[in-house]
């Protein structure tokens, strides 16, 4: 029995989605009612919900069919997270809504989705382009982690995103050093945008954001955006310019959560991840303080700092506010 309003939109979807791919027609509404447990009227106004809700669904004298399907971020999308779910049509930041929940429901969790931001914002106040296809979304996370650890949640979540996008498009997408995603230069995979090569092109960012109270974290959060269909500026890439299936905004939450929740980021192993998935490592570094050459990154330490060898062969580790990669190029 499937009473729960969400569940019985999720079950009448699976099956016009099923019916669809199977050519097998229309779904009668006798069938939905009994198999919901519930009045033919009731499955009507369901049906009546989706289709404001923006689903293509049309009614016949056999059922309803399902014309053309769509990228949907409803609670009811996604099954055994859907009560964590908080959709937006439009919004400013979905940081600034998720820092509401946080300070309402310290020991809360919930995963803040929007279509559109209009002040989608990313590391350093930099704002974050955020018209319409993208995915915008951020994560209340329970705050268990010491205060000085709590950079390991933004590393974590690269590793899992890098992953999610490279299982999704089959292309080499690798980490920049602090929190960015990017589908290095010369692996385009035949990128209907630029063709094989060119740059390192950016196509994810993170960001974390935490409040601490004496010696605890009080709130913790883990913003993310991944540029799906939505138009980039020059210097980005959306995955709908690469020449594969364009996996939809829903396909690449899912794959990132699917990761993200399994990962321990208290685990050691969590630097060396990330490190053997990022092109940071023999960049270029230079000081943010003066301009200065610093040295050449060698990789991430346990605190998520970037270590950085200088010419004479000290290694130092910087924090992004002290430091940032100066060139996509190795250094000699």
């Amino acid at each position: 029995m499937v009473n729960a309003k969400g569940q019985a939109k999720r079950h009448i979807l699976e099956r016009l989605r099923a019916a669809a791919v199977k050519g097998d027609g229309p779904v009668s509404g006798n069938a939905l009612a009994d198999e919901l447990d519930m009045s033919r009227v009731a499955v009507w106004k369901h049906l009546e919900t989706l289709r404001e809700a923006g689903y293509d669904i049309v009614a016949e004298r056999e059922g309803y069919r399902l014309a053309s399907d769509g990228d949907f971020l409803y609670p009811w999308e996604f099954a055994g997270r859907e009560s964590r779910i908080v959709r937006y049509e439009r919004t400013d930041s979905t940081m600034d809504r998720a820092l509401e929940l946080a300070l309402a429901r310290p020991d809360g969790r919930a995963i803040v989705v929007a279509e559109t931001q209009t002040a989608g914002r990313g590391r350093r106040r930099r704002h974050w382009e955020s018209s319409p296809g993208g995915l915008f979304a951020t994560l209340v996370l329970s705050p268990s982690l010491a205060p000085w650890r709590a950079e390991r949640i933004a590393m974590a979540g690269g590793i899992a995103l890098c992953e999610a996008l490279r299982a999704l498009s089959g292309e080499a997408f690798a980490l920049e050093w602090p929190n960015d995603v990017f589908l290095p230069g010369g692996h385009h995979g035949g990128s209907r945008a630029s063709g094989r090569g060119g740059p390192a092109r950016k196509v994810a960012g993170l960001l974390v954001e935490y409040l601490v109270e004496g010696e605890e974290l009080r709130l913790l959060d883990l913003g993310l955006g991944v540029n799906v269909v939505n138009r980039v500026s020059d210097g980005a890439l959306s995955l709908c310019d690469l020449a594969l299936p364009t996996p939809s905004r829903h396909a690449v939450l899912e794959a990132f959560l699917d990761r993200f929740e399994v990962l321990d980021p208290e685990s050691p192993e969590l630097p060396c991840s990330w490190n053997a998935l990022s092109t940071s490592p023999g960049r270029a570094v230079t000081s943010r303080g003066d301009g200065s050459r610093l040295g050449r990154a060698l990789g991430i330490d346990d605190e998520g700092r970037l270590l950085v060898e200088a010419a004479g062969g000290t290694i130092r580790a910087y924090r992004s506010s002290e430091a940032h990669i100066d060139s996509k190029e190795q250094t000699a």
